[in-house]
């Protein structure tokens, strides 16, 4: 809300800069998020990025689901390559890359594919995700006042009691990095059972956890002061077994809720870091050894959705009578390392 959109569309760049790449996973059903950390008693402490071994209690925001791609879009679709560098974002010790600053009037479908799909069955959540948009009846997504709004609201439709939306730049190259910080400012909803999410799936078809996550934000709407970052991948090359490393963040005065803030990871070839604000509160350094994968040396898309209750908050489901609650975002954005 602050910018005029500015897109830059980059090549592929290795190590120490940012990556687009066109290759993309079937979708990303495969993947999950850190959602499943708060059935494990051991990541629910939140004790400085713990690392926890197996799959057990520990799903994710996509595990068991199948995410349609959308036939009309091919991958690579361009968006405005001429950038404004007066106008651009600034990150100090960064380079603004870019960024979608959902100033509409609809959603950019040459960058995010909205879904038509069941909630992650294997996160338990409630939501049906519909692909109902902008200004059609009964939007879960749509522009607002220069944000991305998605919207859960109490709705029965296909099997659930619960609608809302999921975006992805699965089919989007424009919108697949490897490398840099990647940040999204939002507002979260603070009614329980409300799981917001901010994060990124690798885009190599090798199925979850393997092809890697990263949370970057998730949400528990019965904590409005509180949210989590975290980090998925397999434990044995080729392995199903996940390996997460998760932290929460707590802010010291205020909420997620009324005040917007900004959330980010910061990552290169030896580490990832995660910032809510200026304040750093996580980092997984790359492992010393060949034997545990790392697979963040690869493109990844972005993901933003709301699902309702699930696994992440124990299971918590909504109030009987829930009103429409909303995941606001305000921009996504990317930069590299300044040189």
């Amino acid at each position: 809300m602050q910018f005029a959109a500015i897109r830059l569309l980059l090549p592929l760049v290795m190590l120490g800069a940012l990556g687009c790449q066109s290759t993309a996973s079937a979708d990303d059903s495969s993947a999950t998020n850190s959602g499943g950390a708060s059935g494990n008693p051991a990541l629910a402490s939140g004790a400085g990025g713990n690392v926890a071994s197996g799959s057990a209690g520990v799903s994710g925001m996509g595990a068991g689901s199948t995410e349609p791609t959308d036939a009309s879009v091919t991958d690579g679709d361009s968006v405005d390559a001429a950038i404004d560098t007066d106008a651009a974002p600034v990150e100090p010790g960064w380079t603004f890359v870019w960024s979608d600053e959902f100033h509409g009037p609809d959603i950019d479908e040459s960058i995010w594919t909205i879904v038509d799909t069941p909630g992650t069955k294997g996160n338990k959540e409630l939501e049906y995700y519909t692909n109902r948009k902008n200004a059609e009846p009964g939007a879960n997504a749509f522009i607002e006042d220069d944000a991305l709004v998605i919207e859960a609201r109490q709705e029965a439709l296909n099997g659930f009691n619960y609608t809302s939306a999921r975006l992805n730049t699965q089919q989007h190259s424009v919108a697949q990095f490897q490398y840099g910080r990647m940040e999204a400012r939002a507002k979260l909803p603070n009614v329980a059972g409300m799981w917001p999410a901010f994060w990124m799936l690798g885009t190599a078809n090798l199925g979850w956890p393997e092809q890697g996550e990263i949370d970057i934000m998730e949400g528990k709407g019965r904590l409005p002061n509180w949210m989590s970052g975290a980090l998925h991948r397999s434990s044995t090359p080729g392995g199903a077994g996940d390996i997460v490393s998760v932290e929460p963040y707590t802010l010291a005065t205020g909420n997620f809720h009324d005040d917007w803030h900004v959330f980010a990871v910061e990552w290169d070839d030896q580490q990832i870091r995660w910032y809510v604000d200026s304040a750093l509160f996580q980092t997984v350094p790359r492992p010393t050894t060949t034997t545990q994968p790392w697979p963040f040396d690869a493109p990844f898309y972005f993901l933003l959705n709301l699902a309702v209750g699930g696994v992440f908050d124990n299971n918590v489901a909504p109030p009987a009578d829930m009103p429409p609650q909303r995941f606001y975002v305000d921009y996504v954005r990317v930069f590299k390392k300044a040189t």
